[in-house]
Parts: structure tokens; C-alpha cells; sequence
């Protein structure tokens, strides 16, 4: 495949970072049989989500970009009666997730790697290269097709404020009609899905910065603002009422012309600008 693989930019309701695949349109079966990276647990910071129960985990993992399966390792990091919960897992799903019996905090580096060893058997390690605690398990499963590499900071129903994350030493192994390669996440024998985590109403959560010059390190950044809500008050001059706006927005005050009063809204999401405007009240 050429350096000019193609690259897609794709939105998620709870993944952000990147996958790979042999092709995005026709992606290979039974190809990727090696996903690793290195990365540090991040803090929480106390946010209008972190008031209540949120959630986000960092992990790597084989499947799930477009197959109905998904061979995992990785950290939770959730906000739980307003206190900051940290541990390991793996996950072969659809089967429920397994909490690994170490003690994580922020900042502790980890190293994780997913690997099918043939014979339907994957082993996923997880190492707290901080800590010097390590985990290994071996699990035998027929069903994965190994068709995808992915480095995903996930985040379903509310999203924890995980400030950023990044990955490192980001690299996959997979046997291809050419031959067995290993590579980062810009190796040219494979294509790429740069994936944004959005919002049901499409506000941007968390997004993967560009590749590193090597390909195998990106971040990515938890975006603040887009869980807030901006207030709006307008007003004919005899009555108000109070709206709220969801996304990211600044405003400023604007009096237009011809008797209406408003308020002018920016969204930087999309660059869109837009005059919301009062009819003045009739009797």
C-alpha cells in the first residue's frame, strides 16, 4: 500500500483516538494479530460532569472498528460520588469486563499489549511501569476477526473530565498477503480512522490531535467546553425569557436596528454565525 493511504475522519458517540485497518472500505480478515502502546493515567479535573457519576477509559485493542467484537486492555478513570475512581481491566467483548486485581493512580505510566497467539487464544498484559505491578491473562475465543488496531479513550453517557491523554510507542502487527509487518499507526501497509467523540447533538468531547512525525504518538484532548451549556436571555422590554444553548459558543450583545433586541452567537464548532432576534411584543 503507498504512503498516500488514505486517512478518514470519522465521529463516534464514545470513542476517540485512532483505528487502523488494512482497508477501510474492504478491510482484511484475520490480519492484525499485535496492537501495543505506552501511555500516563490521567487526573480528573472537577467539571459540571464530575458532579455526578462520569465516566472515560484509555485502551488498546484489536476489533470493534468494523467487526462486532472488540480484545481489550486498558484504565478506567470515572468520577463516582464526586471522587476520582482509577483501575484495570480487559474485556473480550460482548462479555463483560474484567477488573484486574492492581492498584492504579494518576500519572502512573502503563504499558499494555493485545496479542492472538494462534490457535483462538489472545494474551493481554498490562504492565504499571510506575508501580512494577503487571498483569497477564490468556483467553480463548473463536469469534474475533481481527480486522482492526485501535487506541481509544472511550466515554459512554457522561464523560468524565480526563483533561488529556497520550499515547506512545502506538504500534500494530499484521499478517498481510505480502508478508508479516509491524508498524506505527502511519505505516503505510495500512489506512487509518482518526475518530472524534461527539455528542448526541453532535458537540465535539474529545478529539486526537494530528500523528507524531513517526506515527506512533498522538493526544488526545477531552474538550471542556462542549458538555457546557451557555444561557441566553432575551427580552422585548416588557417580557424575558431565559434559553439554553448546548455546543460551545461566545457571545456578545448586539441592538440591531428596527426595534428587536437580541443576542449574537458564535459557534466555534462550525464557524457559524447566527442572530437570534425578539419580535417586539403585541397585545
Amino acid at each position: 500500500m503507498s504512503n498516500s493511504a488514505p486517512t478518514a475522519n470519522t465521529t463516534s458517540v464514545n470513542w476517540s483516538g485512532y483505528a487502523v485497518e488494512t482497508n477501510l472500505g474492504s478491510p482484511q480478515k484475520y490480519a492484525f494479530t499485535d496492537v501495543q502502546a505506552s501511555w500516563i493515567v490521567p487526573s480528573l479535573s472537577p467539571s459540571g460532569s464530575s458532579n455526578h457519576t462520569a465516566y472515560s477509559s484509555t485502551w488498546i485493542g484489536l476489533d470493534g472498528d468494523s467487526s462486532n467484537t472488540v480484545e481489550q486492555i486498558g484504565i478506567e478513570q470515572d468520577y463516582v460520588n464526586g471522587k476520582a475512581v482509577y483501575y484495570a481491566w480487559y474485556e473480550m467483548y460482548p462479555k463483560q469486563p474484567v477488573k484486574l486485581d492492581l492498584v492504579i493512580e494518576a500519572g502512573d505510566k502503563i504499558s499494555a499489549d493485545v496479542k492472538y497467539l494462534g490457535n483462538d487464544t489472545y494474551q493481554l498484559t498490562l504492565d504499571d511501569v510506575t508501580s512494577g505491578q503487571s498483569s497477564t491473562t490468556q483467553v480463548e475465543s473463536s469469534k474475533p476477526i481481527r480486522s482492526s488496531a485501535e487506541w481509544i479513550e472511550e466515554g459512554t453517557g457522561q464523560v468524565a473530565d480526563f483533561n488529556t491523554v497520550t499515547f506512545t510507542k502506538a504500534s500494530a502487527t499484521a499478517t498481510e498477503p505480502t508478508g508479516t509487518i509491524t508498524g506505527p499507526i502511519s505505516d503505510p501497509a495500512w489506512q487509518t480512522d482518526q475518530i472524534t467523540l461527539v455528542s448526541k447533538s453532535g458537540g465535539v468531547i474529545a478529539a486526537p490531535t494530528q500523528l507524531s512525525s513517526g506515527g506512533s504518538s498522538f493526544s488526545i484532548n477531552y474538550e471542556a467546553n462542549s458538555n457546557k451549556v451557555a444561557s441566553l436571555k432575551v427580552s422585548d422590554g416588557a417580557h424575558a425569557a431565559d434559553m439554553e444553548l448546548l455546543g460551545q459558543y461566545a457571545a456578545s450583545f448586539a441592538a440591531p436596528a428596527g426595534g428587536f433586541s437580541g443576542t449574537l452567537i458564535h459557534d466555534p464548532l462550525s464557524a457559524n454565525l447566527t442572530q437570534t432576534l425578539t419580535q417586539p411584543h403585541h397585545a
